[in-house]
């Protein structure tokens, strides 16, 4: 495998010298400056460009990521984003435990003294959980279109989104808020994506049988239920399918500043209706 660590926006040209990867230095600077427009740009990117980028958010020459990103929360959103893109992933010595002094590169001198941070490492054990799935790590990945919400507000400009399923139907819902402010906004998912059945009950709600064949989601209303499954907190949700493929302008999210989240997608059996009675027959006289 030939990587190119690369600078200046060049990836594409290396990759079309022969490289396999290049180093997604664009992905870096734009999560560094907080660049929310140029951002979705990137990652709706073409899918053969985006799979043979190197994904990172720390480097040799970089500040470290709990220097870079202010705060806990902007470090994780942009872990997020990073790492549930198409393509390799890179982390840096030191970056999944809060380290915060630049090791020289011409010494493998650490500083020893530097205490591990154990809400970094609790952040990256779930974020690790979410990339290790198999429709984040072999699947496909598919930016999610964002609208405004209903009132208009624009800060929905703000909120990032993707989804990654794979042929077996797990698939993850990606969505950020990529800014210091609370951003609102409606989010779609492609019709493509391929979801089945639960397999983490809600005990006392719903009861499953196992994972049926895959299939894509209805775009009727009241026709599919969607278990979303928010694997960093563990919170659960549900919402018509119909509405995350773009009915009513798409399902719709009030984010905190920076808040990220990573919806395992699954659906839901509806009730099922009562049988009909048969009419009782009328005696004879």
């Amino acid at each position: 495998v030939l990587l190119a660590e690369v600078y200046w926006g060049r990836e594409w040209e290396l990759l079309q010298e022969g490289f396999d990867f290049a180093t997604d230095k664009s992905l870096y600077d734009r999560l560094a400056d907080v660049d929310a427009e140029g951002l979705k740009a990137h990652l709706a990117a073409d899918q053969g460009f985006q799979e043979r980028c190197a994904r990172y958010i720390e480097g040799h020459d970089l500040p470290r990521a709990a220097e870079a990103f202010v705060t806990a929360e902007q470090h994780c959103a942009a872990a997020l984003l990073a790492y549930t893109s198409a393509g390799m992933k890179i982390f840096h010595d030191g970056q999944m435990t809060g380290r915060r002094a630049a090791v020289p590169l011409h010494t493998w001198t650490r500083f020893c003294n530097e205490t591990r941070d154990p809400h970094t490492i609790h952040q990256y054990a779930r974020l690790l959980e979410v990339i290790n799935r198999p429709e984040v790590k072999d699947g496909e990945c598919r930016a999610c279109s964002t609208t405004a919400s209903m009132d208009g507000d624009p800060s929905f400009a703000n909120i990032m989104s993707q989804v990654c399923w794979d042929s077996e139907g797990h698939a993850t819902l990606v969505i950020v808020n990529y800014s210091p402010e609370k951003a609102t906004g409606h989010v779609v998912i492609p019709k493509e994506t391929l979801v089945s059945d639960a397999v983490h009950p809600i005990p006392g709600t719903h009861s499953y049988d196992g994972r049926p064949n895959p299939g894509v989601l209805s775009d009727a209303e009241g026709v599919q239920n969607v278990l979303l499954r928010d694997m960093l907190s563990n919170e659960w949700h549900e919402r018509d399918a119909a509405v995350l493929v773009g009915h009513h302008g798409g399902a719709w999210f009030s984010l905190e500043p920076w808040q990220a989240i990573a919806y395992e997608l699954s659906l839901l059996p509806l009730p099922q209706a009562p049988p009909l009675r048969e009419p009782t027959p009328t005696p004879l006289a």
